[in-house]
């Protein structure tokens, strides 16, 4: 009895009506797989020459009968004729009820398999019956004994123990599938089809089309389109394996697809910050990535806010991308609210300003703490105004010379030696929180700007080293 194609699903009946005693199908699949031992009995000069077409009588034991017939070449014969078959099989029947059973091959090989225990352990008897017994009575016909001898002569009359324990499973699988959705009086209909279906679908949504796939399903099972049709157990038993095949197909293409979509998304994270372009593109959760991508590159992030909901105001308050920096604990300054208060309101000078950039440019370089310029829809005069190179000098927007400075051993002898001496001349540094001694690498330079992606270049290229920034377009999603 081999491992590998298909059974047939005959019906079979007993000239007695009734089922055999015990599970004798692996007992076949024994007999054929002791090809190799049967072949040296052969060989032996004392062997008896039987032909395929010789019948062999049954001797007063089924063990004595069956060890008569398997140290012959009947066994060998078994595999290449039918009619050799059928001659071992009407052996083993000493009964003559048109069955055998898995008790009377495991006796028999148990007294005088030989060699053959090895392989057919009542294990593989047991898997063999169950395979090949296409009514699940517990006992093998002629016809699926023949099936039997068929299987095994297509794999060469070897025995996969382990492959025939896994068809044995399944096997056993479907009839309890079968059992467990059939009706009283084993009635297989298309209410039965349907409630397996609506099952496997509940569990993972394979089929978008319920209906349909119950229509094709039960069409599938019986073999008619009537949808009165019903399907008997072998019907069930050869559909069954294929119900599961479509599965384990339909998980294999969601994982090709998985995969193929991961690999895409990976790849695009690739190139998602790449140094070559101008602009990238990412939603808010990405921004501490692209935040540290730019910095890793030497290049300051210019974040272009686009997380303004559609229908709001951008410049009326303050967009979903400044209220998360709000809440951040990152240091702020609002370089527009700095321009009114200067220009318009006149509430500060500018060297107050310059000292209130200076501090809080100190306090992030201190605390690890990132500083946030948001520039708004203004276009802050960083250049000509606002930097210094006493207090905030225009090259920290250079993130390649900044981490540069921030590494030195003596910040004296950096670009930012006038912030560290106005701090001592100012006695900023007597307080704690702004004495830098030696900078916090966490320390990032972050500015914000709401100017459309299309506009933001031509109102801050004067303003700003564009060159040295990497534009970020930010949205929420």
């Amino acid at each position: 009895m081999g491992t590998g194609a298909s059974t047939s699903a005959a019906s079979k009946q007993s000239p007695r009506g009734g089922k055999a005693t015990s599970s004798g199908k692996a007992a076949v699949g024994k007999i054929v797989a002791g090809k190799a031992a049967a072949g040296k009995i052969a060989a032996s000069k004392t062997a008896p020459n039987i032909k395929a077409t010789q019948s062999i009588k049954p001797k007063a034991t089924v063990n004595s009968s069956f060890a008569a017939a398997f140290a012959s070449e009947l066994l060998l014969q078994a595999q290449a004729s039918d009619e050799a078959a059928r001659s071992l099989f009407e052996s083993i029947d000493v009964a003559k009820t048109g069955m055998i059973s898995e008790g009377m091959i495991s006796a028999a090989v148990k007294e005088r398999g030989g060699a053959l225990q090895d392989e057919w352990t009542e294990v593989a008897i047991h898997d063999a019956v169950t395979v090949f017994d296409s009514n699940c009575d517990g006992s093998l016909d002629l016809s699926e004994f023949m099936d039997a001898m068929a299987d095994l002569r297509a794999h060469n009359g070897k025995l996969d123990q382990g492959l025939l324990h896994l068809r044995a499973v399944a096997k056993a699988n479907a009839k309890a599938a079968y059992d467990t959705g059939v009706k009283e009086g084993g009635v297989w209909d298309r209410g039965c089809t349907a409630k397996m279906i609506r099952s496997f679908n509940d569990e993972g949504g394979y089929w978008s089309d319920f209906g349909s796939k119950v229509v094709q399903a039960h069409a599938e099972v019986t073999g008619s389109d009537d949808k009165k049709a019903g399907a008997t157990l072998a019907q069930f038993l050869l559909w069954y394996p294929k119900l599961l095949a479509e599965l384990e197909q339909i998980r294999a293409d969601w994982a090709v697809e998985a995969a193929r979509a991961e690999a895409q998304r990976a790849e695009a994270k690739a190139t998602e910050f790449a140094a070559d372009k101008a602009e990238w593109s990412i939603s808010m959760k990405r921004l501490p990535e692209a935040v540290d991508a730019a910095w890793a590159m030497g290049k300051v992030p210019l974040l272009v806010d686009m997380t303004t909901l559609e229908g709001d105001d951008k410049n009326s308050s303050f967009s979903p991308l400044e209220n998360f920096y709000s809440y951040s604990g990152d240091v702020l300054l609002e370089t527009k609210k700095a321009i009114v208060e200067l220009s318009v309101k006149k509430m500060k000078t500018l060297d107050e300003l310059h000292d209130e950039f200076a501090k809080k440019l100190l306090l992030g370089l201190k605390q690890g703490r990132s500083l946030v310029l948001l520039c708004s829809n203004s276009s802050p005069p960083l250049k000509s105004t606002f930097c210094t190179s006493a207090r905030f000098p225009f090259e920290i927007l250079n993130a390649s010379r900044l981490k540069a400075a921030m590494a030195a051993e003596r910040l004296e002898d950096t670009m930012l030696s006038g912030l560290v001496q106005w701090m001592r001349e100012a006695g900023i540094h007597k307080d704690p929180s702004y004495n830098l001694i030696v900078p916090n690498d966490k320390f990032r330079l972050v500015l914000v700007t709401k100017f459309a992606p299309e506009d933001y270049r031509g109102f801050l290229q004067n303003q700003l080293p564009l060159d040295e920034l990497q534009a970020v377009r930010v949205t929420t999603e």
